[in-house]
């Protein structure tokens, strides 16, 4: 296990999302299995509706970063799974 991952708390997991300042944006881990790729028929509105959706849990300035991200992960992932915010910590 790397020295960093160990360090995090779960006091420190569970005090919610980093905002200020974000954290740095992150990628899929390929030495890692990931669900498949999910195919989807989202409208533009239900696409906008889905961004919009996980963008309420940020403040306002937050938005023209995480936006695009956010867009990004749904057009080649097919969902929004925020990778940017994932925990440094070996989960099972």
């Amino acid at each position: 296990m790397e020295a960093s991952r160990s360090k995090i708390t779960l006091k420190e997991l569970c005090g919610g999302l980093p905002v200020s300042p974000l954290p740095p944006p992150r990628i899929r881990d390929p030495s890692i299995a990931h669900a498949p790729v999910r195919t989807h028929t989202l409208t533009p509105k239900q696409k906008e509706l889905a961004l919009s959706n996980a963008l309420r849990y940020f403040p306002d300035r937050c938005h023209s970063i995480l936006g695009p991200e956010f867009a990004e992960e749904l057009r080649v992932l097919g969902h929004i799974y925020m990778y940017r915010f994932l925990p440094d910590i070996d989960m099972r």
